[in-house]
């Protein structure tokens, strides 16, 4: 598993030195024939390897080599090599795409269609509403949710992906093995066991405030539609998007409050018509050319947004009519509406007492 050839090699001393950016090491893989030829002499001639001729010498060791492979091994890690066939073709696209991916997962996702979903890392109720309620629709379509593993919107898509048996992938901006932010360490496990973590940074590399902006343009490249749920200005969601827009990725924003600071972001986006609003799930669905289609065994019925804030309510315990008036915030004959609808199609039932339960 860990047996590489010599341009493969070249490319692991590279991707695991931080003496050089990711924009010249991309530079000195292209200059040159093949990457071995950076550390076999082949190359000497050539202005912007002789520029880099220390820092290229002091990984061109065996010691240095050997230490990666054992920390491959010890991490299980999957390096996905520049040029490759498992390496996404989407990430050629990139103007400094990555020479390297670590991986630590089911790689096999990598060639699934694929949603991002980004937003605030300070999440209110409503973006966590929206979030769960678009990645909840997506629902079991062999469409893959990936974003950031990031506090807020990127941790509530991920999680609610597992719960709904949709696949996800995490792209970190720090160490393969490092989890970030510490508090989410159930969830990287569980994405490293049931899904799929990528990052561009070896082992025990800190998570460092440029590493976000890379490790952005990674999300943006491999997904093939973007939402963003919520985000305020200056969110590390809307480089994402500026990004996805950049290669030609549909990108997609949910309106927010216009007296919300954490959505001034994502409404502005959608003003200056950098993305297309959007309110519910078939658009996006149909995007992928996939349907709401319903199977007599399994039906799937597609919820609107009150449908969804009234099934969410209703999912642990049975509540009063009064009780989802105040967490809805609809009038009485519009909740009055909405129920009888939704009892009409067979998801819940009004028990007496004027209280409401889930049709299990």
């Amino acid at each position: 598993m860990y047996s590489f050839d010599a341009d493969q090699q070249a490319l692991l001393r590279l991707a695991c030195t931080d003496m050089l950016s990711l924009k010249k090491k991309f530079e000195l893989i292209m200059c040159v024939d093949r990457p071995s030829g950076l550390f076999d002499g082949s190359a000497e001639d050539i202005p912007l390897v002789e520029s880099a001729r220390k820092e290229l010498n002091d990984i061109s060791g065996q010691a240095y080599y050997f230490n990666i492979l054992n920390e491959l091994r010890a991490s299980s890690v999957t390096p996905i090599f520049y040029g490759d066939n498992l390496y996404p073709s989407k990430l050629y696209d990139l103007k400094i795409p990555p020479i390297v991916l670590f991986a630590r997962g089911d790689t096999s996702l990598l060639g699934k269609n694929m949603l991002a979903v980004v937003g605030s890392r300070k999440v209110d109720s409503y973006s966590r509403q929206v979030t769960e309620h678009f990645v909840r629709g997506i629902g079991s379509r062999d469409i893959v949710v990936i974003s950031g593993m990031a506090r807020g919107v990127d941790s509530i898509a991920h999680n609610v992906a597992f719960d709904n048996n949709i696949p996800t992938i995490a792209v970190l901006g720090s160490g393969i093995d490092v989890c970030y932010p510490p508090e989410n360490h159930a969830l990287y496990h569980r994405l490293c066991t049931e899904g799929l973590v990528l990052s561009e940074y070896f082992c025990d590399v800190t998570p460092l405030n440029y590493h976000f902006p890379e490790r952005n343009r990674i999300v943006a490249a491999l997904c093939d539609i973007l939402l963003v749920t919520q985000a305020g200005e200056g969110s590390g969601a809307l480089i994402t998007a500026d990004i996805a827009g950049e290669l030609n990725k549909k990108v997609y924003a949910v309106c927010g409050s216009i007296f919300s600071d954490r959505a001034k972001g994502s409404n502005a986006y959608i003003t200056d018509g950098k993305a297309q609003l959007v309110t519910d799930v078939q658009t996006i669905l149909s995007d992928f050319g996939a349907q709401c289609v319903n199977n007599m065994e399994n039906p799937i019925i597609q919820l609107n947004f009150e449908e969804d804030m009234v099934y969410n309510a209703l999912r642990d315990e049975d509540r009063h009519f009064d009780e989802l008036l105040a967490l809805t915030g609809l009038s009485s004959s519009e909740l009055n509406t909405l129920l009888m609808n939704m009892e009409l199609k067979g998801l819940l039932t009004r028990t007496a007492g004027n209280y409401y339960s889930l049709h299990r």
